[in-house]
């Protein structure tokens, strides 16, 4: 490490490693290919138990679970008030028994960058190094979780809203899925001048959306404009803050991503991008 002034750590996660040598063989992944020129490739067998928070903590530290004391995503002390919240594994605080790369690195005064680490990344006290995106998924930050919205046009669909990960506890892979595409929030359109909305033309439909609050405050709601195109097809998708078209906040291309849509629900500000 002493002959080289710059290290990377990367991690992926359930990746196939005799599949990754094969197609970097196969010269099809090029990238991986000009990364391990200048570096190496290598294989980590799980601890117990083998979850993922569990496992890059490990990873991070040389320690087993037993040292480092994570369990799973959460955790725990024996002399906790039952009413105490859990500590979520992104959490530094989690590893009182091991040190991190970036904690070693950090008592040298070597410059550290975490980002997307999914285990005791956040709210790291660095001093000269930065954490950006930490965990995997529900950052502590996070306004609400990711949403999907199937777009139903059809007369006599009820509309439901999917907690995100609400779903896939409930299906199976021996089960024909029906309907919207696991996961999703049913919306319906309706003609958006019959259901309140202002400023809108006649062959426009409307709907709610529901966005889900990711600390348990129920839904707050953005509102979804489109117009059908001659073809029968959807087009011109516009989010707004208000049933309102004169409130529009970003415009949904028919294929990618739209601009940042920010907007204020329940008091506080948050921001998304929606894609088709």
């Amino acid at each position: 490490m002493a002959n080289y002034k710059r290290l990377f750590v990367i991690g992926m996660d359930g990746m196939n490693y005799p599949l990754l040598k094969r197609f970097m063989k196969e010269n099809k992944l090029p990238t991986f290919s000009r990364l391990l020129a200048r570096g190496s490739l290598n294989r980590l067998l799980p601890t117990i138990p083998a979850w993922t928070p569990t496992n890059w903590a490990s990873a991070v530290t040389g320690a087993s679970s037993g040292t480092t004391q994570l369990g799973g995503w959460v955790m725990r002390h024996k002399d906790d008030e039952w009413t105490k919240p859990n500590t979520m594994s992104w959490d530094h605080q989690i590893l009182e028994g091991a040190e991190t790369l970036w904690e070693v690195a950090d008592e040298s005064s070597r410059r550290t960058l975490i980002t997307h680490y999914p285990s005791a990344s956040w709210n790291v006290p660095l001093k000269h190094g930065i954490v950006v995106a930490p965990g995997i998924h529900d950052a502590p930050f996070s306004y609400a979780g990711g949403m999907s919205y199937y777009l139903i046009a059809r007369k006599g669909v009820e509309s439901r809203v999917e907690t995100p990960g609400e779903d896939a506890k409930a299906r199976s892979t021996d089960v024909e899925e029906v309907g919207a595409p696991p996961g999703s929030s049913v919306v319906g359109l309706m003609p958006a001048a019959t259901i309140g909305w202002k400023n809108v033309e006649k062959d426009e439909l409307g709907c709610e959306l529901p966005v889900v609050m990711a600390r348990g405050n129920g839904a707050g709601r953005l509102f979804l404009l489109v117009k059908r195109a001659p073809t029968g097809g959807l087009h011109n998708i516009r989010i707004c803050h208000q049933a309102d078209a004169d409130t529009v906040l970003t415009a949904v291309p028919d294929c990618g991503w739209s601009t940042f849509a920010h907007f204020e629900i329940q008091g506080k500000k948050g921001a998304c991008r929606f894609c088709r």
